[in-house]
């Protein structure tokens, strides 16, 4: 394995095509919800951590470090939501964010434990063969690495797994890259060079069929294509989901800024409106006290004529309150101005605010809209794919029965034709057997012929001895002795 991965990279060897990697019984785990979100690069690769833990049931789970969070709680949800009685150990080097431990809490805190220390001390605290997956967030350092070197191999189960977070910012060259390309070298893998990159070991030789065909799957094989775009369209759709939700949120606060400068602008017109008010009976007063005032100064103008000191000094008196009346109304009306122009411009920023507002919520509805309908269209594109899928399952698995009686079938002729050899081997030695007792046989009648041909002549011999012996005077003279024995024999028998 390079540093630059392609963008799924498996051993070699035939394996089947996506519909039958990714079956609809599997299929169900790549659409289910993630409770947890935020912006991650391992967003992309939510679906794919569904099917896999869907496959691989895991009874125990580490994750060496936390990362954003997004992806531990992913596989939590997925071990809740089948509900094994499965243990989850997250271990980080720093205290978990007091977000992910409220998260954990309020939703896994009977499977999930979240601790502070190193890989080592987590594997202390595994017992030897029941690791069913491990996951490593992050660039592991040169301690890390002698850990999953020395300590994890023997705490791995036969069906284990280790999945490896973040790959693609791994150096290349170093401990953590060296260790990355054994693991390549050694074990079948599954690689996604999506978000920051994910590459999945598959650590223990007996693993789901699914998940050992996916990573025999040849990259230019048929169907090769089809598995990786699953995988892309589902993991874009759940970036959008997020980005949908992230722009409902940011709608739903500038809504509620909306909300809150509409009621600061109503506020802030009702108190402009009071304040208009009392401009209003301000300038009134001003009105009247400056008419006192004036006719004071002509009382007192006819006073100084007159020379009437009393009354002079009442009027300068009186004169002097209207004057600091005067000067407080002043006082009053001027900061009554300011207020009104304190007023008008937090009215204007308030305006600006809601419109701002207004104008944000319309874009963030805008962008959700769009993004929900194009995950509705990628879904549907899906759910299009997967019902191809489904027929061209059931075309393989008709054409997958009938090569089976065709293969029933060739063993039922195969046994036959066996049969049927073993008879023309017993025939054959059947006949075997026939001609050597024919060659034994015509030997024999050889033997005969030759037998008769000797007797024919000494038949033919005699016949001539008998011949030459009848023609002879002795015969002739011993024919009465001849009769006469013959007829005392026929006496005797008679």
């Amino acid at each position: 394995m390079t540093q630059n991965m392609t963008g799924m990279v498996t051993r070699s060897g035939t394996a089947p095509a996506m519909p039958e990697i990714v079956t609809p019984a599997s299929a169900r785990a790549l659409f289910w919800r993630p409770r947890f979100l935020r912006p991650s690069p391992d967003l992309c690769h939510l679906p794919f951590l569904f099917w896999l833990t869907d496959l691989a049931r895991p009874r125990v789970f580490a994750s060496l470090g936390l990362g954003d969070g997004v992806a531990y709680f992913a596989t939590c949800q997925a071990i809740d939501r089948l509900g094994r009685e499965s243990l989850c150990h997250g271990v980080s080097a720093d205290p978990a964010a007091p977000e992910l431990r409220d998260h954990n809490d309020s939703e896994y805190d009977d499977i999930s434990r979240l601790s502070t220390g190193t890989a080592r001390s987590l594997a202390a605290q595994m017992a030897d063969g029941t690791v069913d997956l491990l996951t490593v967030h992050g660039v592991p350092d040169t301690e890390t690495v002698a850990a999953l070197n020395d300590e994890w191999p023997r705490k791995m189960s036969a069906r284990g797994v280790i999945v490896l977070h973040g790959v693609a910012h791994w150096p290349a060259h170093g401990p953590a890259r060296l260790y990355l390309d054994r693991l390549g070298r050694d074990h079948p893998v599954i690689s996604f060079e999506e978000g920051a990159g994910l590459v999945a070991v598959l650590w223990g030789a007996d693993q789901p069929g699914q998940l050992a065909d996916l990573a025999r799957l040849d990259p230019m094989a048929p169907g090769a294509g089809e598995v990786r775009h699953v995988f892309r369209r589902l993991g874009s759709a759940v970036q959008t989901e997020w980005a949908a939700r992230d722009s409902a949120e940011r709608a739903d606060l500038a809504q509620a800024r909306a909300t809150a400068a509409e009621t600061a602008l109503a506020e802030l017109e009702a108190e402009r409106d009071a304040t208009a008010r009392s401009l209003a009976e301000l300038r009134d007063t001003h009105e009247a006290r400056s008419r006192e005032v004036a006719v004071l100064q002509a009382k007192l103008e006819s006073a100084e004529a007159l020379r009437d000191a009393t009354g002079l000094s009442d009027l300068m008196h009186r004169h002097g309150a209207a004057q600091e009346e005067l000067g407080t109304l002043r006082a009053r009306l001027t900061e009554a101005e300011a207020r009104a122009a304190e007023g008008r411009r937090v009215e204007a920023e308030a305006r600006a605010v809601a419109e701002a507002a207004e104008q944000a919520r319309i874009e963030a509805e805008k962008i959700a809209a769009d993004r929900v309908a194009a995950k509705d269209r990628a879904l549907q594109q899906l759910g299009a794919q997967l019902a191809a899928s489904r027929d061209q399952t059931a075309a393989r698995e008709a054409e997958a029965e009938a090569a089976r009686r065709a293969r029933a079938d060739v063993l039922a002729l195969t046994t036959q034709l066996e049969a049927g050899r073993e008879d023309r081997d017993a025939v054959n030695r059947d006949l075997q057997a026939l001609k050597a007792s024919y060659a034994a046989q015509r030997e024999e009648i050889a033997r005969l012929h030759t037998e008769a041909d000797h007797l024919r002549a000494e038949r033919d011999e005699a016949q001539g001895h008998v011949a030459a012996l009848v023609s002879s005077t002795s015969w002739k003279l011993t024919s009465p002795v001849r009769r006469l024995i013959l007829g005392l024999r026929r006496l005797r028998g008679g």
